[in-house]
């Protein structure tokens, strides 16, 4: 189960480290709760979150409370509040977005609403909280969109679990 595969996960767990020290972790949900276990072997830490909410708040809150052990500081995470966005500026988020080759996450506009939906998983919504901006409260996810010299939109940064992905457009 340790033994790192493709982009840091094994088999069923995530295998990383966090400022130096390595860690295991795998998460849960179902219905409504979400979970985060993340072991740290070498120092016989363990870290436990139970959440009673669809979201990606235990793995982050797992890896704060790792960073917090080790020392570090952890900054509050910001609030996040919903803006007002033309149509026309959302309709230019609108695409695909190539994570890898066999990862494209799709963006658009649905009458009021803005959606998107990655390779095999089911359609999200999100909320504008910028211009560039999109937000997905339950994941904890953020795609912040970037522009081209001529303004149009060339690519994005998915920042989620405390990781930042680039992505850039595919169509």
């Amino acid at each position: 189960m340790k033994t790192p595969g493709k982009q840091k996960y094994g088999y069923g767990i995530i295998i990383d480290e966090l400022k130096g020290h390595a860690f295991h972790v795998h998460g849960g949900g179902i219905n409504g709760f979400n979970t985060s276990l993340i072991r740290f072997p070498d120092d016989g830490v363990v870290v436990a979150v139970l959440c009673n909410q669809n979201s990606g708040a235990p793995d982050r809150i797992g890896r704060d409370l790792g960073r917090l052990y080790f020392g570090d500081d952890v900054q509050p995470r910001p609030v996040i509040t919903k803006v007002t966005v033309s149509p026309e500026k959302l309709d230019q988020l609108a695409g695909r977005y190539e994570l890898n080759p066999n990862f494209v996450l799709r963006v658009w506009r649905d009458g009021e609403k803005m959606l998107t939906q990655a390779t095999g998983q089911g359609q999200i919504e999100v909320t504008p909280t910028g211009e560039n901006v999109l937000y997905q409260a339950q994941m904890d996810a953020r795609l912040e969109f970037t522009r081209g010299e001529d303004g149009k939109v060339t690519g994005l940064t998915l920042h989620q679990n405390g990781r930042s992905m680039p992505a850039k457009r595919v169509e």
